[in-house]
């Protein structure tokens, strides 16, 4: 299978979130890694790796991005590593400016068009972190296809957007025709009925049918935007309100099934990837649930692995002193010396503590077993997976 990973487009570049899309299915490993170096090709020649860290105006994946201009979240290497790696390659690295470091962003737009093809897949080569599509092997099993209705909203009368990914579940099918019948039936009912759809506006969702690095389309091409009566704007029939996705099925699922769906992530302006209350996005379906719960208890470990509990916890934020905020940070306090991290530095007039911050700057020092310690304590619920029953729809 070649699968996208799950980078979504962010204000001030692009962001990994948990999870991947299937893009295609191949018998053969040869024809899919053609296919994903193809993509992955595309999306390094308009992509910048570092743009996400210097946007300046804190709305980023990366919080606090315009004060901090080090390169661990696109690379594993530490900062001193990568540039000795480049410069054994010829290729200068950005100067070490006073007070703000190295402007890789920068540095990345004005040398990049002087790089020669091997120089510029030296440089990428080097950004182990910053990997667009992958190819997985998995046993050949049947399939089903979940509607998902977007979650259009609105914050104004005039505009709205939706969710970055992800939707509310309403149907299960056996085919894939039935399920994009049952979408455009859906669809209709909502447009007989205008009164109940949100006017919309552009926005930067991935569909289906589009590259998550393509630059979001003009309104005037691409039929994403919806009102009600103004000429200037496209008609509600042409807002894509349901998506059809493909999920694999354990082998001799019956009517009833239970559908393991990922959570769905959003970018809010405060720039942390906030969870979709009620945003899914289906992943697999099995025929019981202890099964399903099998299977979800794994990969949650893989993910809290991957992904920093800073960005998913709430802890550290808006503090003022109170006493939930104090135990948080010397729990934290505690965690740090396991084995010993610099601790937070706490505002000395109030307690002020800003956990993503602390995190971005010592984040790729922490161990495995720490980054367990962080999960245990401040997000010990389920985060990235859901079960729920659902009745799988007749092929006719």
């Amino acid at each position: 299978m070649v699968e996208r990973q799950n980078w979504q487009r962010v204000l001030g570049g692009y962001g990994r979130r948990p999870g991947s899309v299937r893009v295609a299915t191949f018998q053969d490993a040869g024809s899919a890694n053609r296919l994903a170096l193809w993509h992955e090709s595309q999306a390094r020649a308009v992509i910048n790796p570092f743009a996400r860290m210097a946007s300046g105006n804190g709305h980023d994946e990366t919080p606090f991005a315009g004060r901090l201009r080090n390169p661990w979240n696109a690379t594993r290497l530490s900062e001193e590593a990568l540039v000795e790696a480049l410069t054994s390659h010829g290729i200068r690295p950005p100067t070490l400016g006073t007070g703000s470091g190295r402007a890789w962003d920068v540095w990345w737009v004005e040398s990049r068009p002087n790089w020669s093809l091997e120089q510029r897949t030296t440089v990428w080569n080097h950004l182990t972190k910053m990997r667009f599509y992958a190819v997985t092997e998995e046993p050949e099993t049947p399939c089903v296809y979940a509607v998902l209705q977007l979650r259009w909203d609105y914050s104004r009368p005039s505009w709205g957007t939706t969710d970055m990914e992800g939707g509310t579940l309403v149907a299960v099918h056996r085919t894939r025709g039935r399920a994009e019948a049952d979408a455009l039936c859906r669809t209709q009912e909502l447009v007989a009925c205008p009164w109940q759809v949100t006017p919309f506006e552009m926005n930067e969702r991935t569909f289906p049918d589009r590259e998550f690095y393509a630059q979001p389309p003009l309104p005037s091409a691409h039929p994403q935007v919806a009102i009600y009566t103004d000429e200037n704007y496209y008609h509600v029939g042409e807002v894509p309100l349901f998506e059809v996705h493909e999920v694999p099925c354990e082998p001799n699922v019956g009517d009833k099934a239970c559908l393991v769906s990922r959570t769905a992530f959003t970018q809010p302006l405060g720039g942390r990837p906030d969870l979709v209350a009620d945003g899914t996005f289906p992943v697999r379906l099995f025929p019981d649930e202890e099964s399903a719960r099998a299977w979800c208890a794994m990969r949650e470990v893989e993910h809290r692995r991957e992904f920093p509990v800073a960005w998913y916890s709430r802890c550290f934020e808006d503090m003022w002193g109170d006493d939930t905020a104090r135990s948080d940070v010397n729990a934290l306090l505690e965690l740090c010396d396991l084995p010993p991290l610099p601790p937070p530095n706490p505002a000395a007039d109030f307690l002020s503590i800003d956990f993503r911050y602390w995190w971005y700057e010592h984040g790729h020092r922490v161990t495995p077993d720490q980054c367990q310690l962080f999960w245990d304590h401040f997000h010990r619920d389920e985060c990235f997976f859901s079960r729920q029953w659902v009745t799988i729809r007749a092929t006719q």
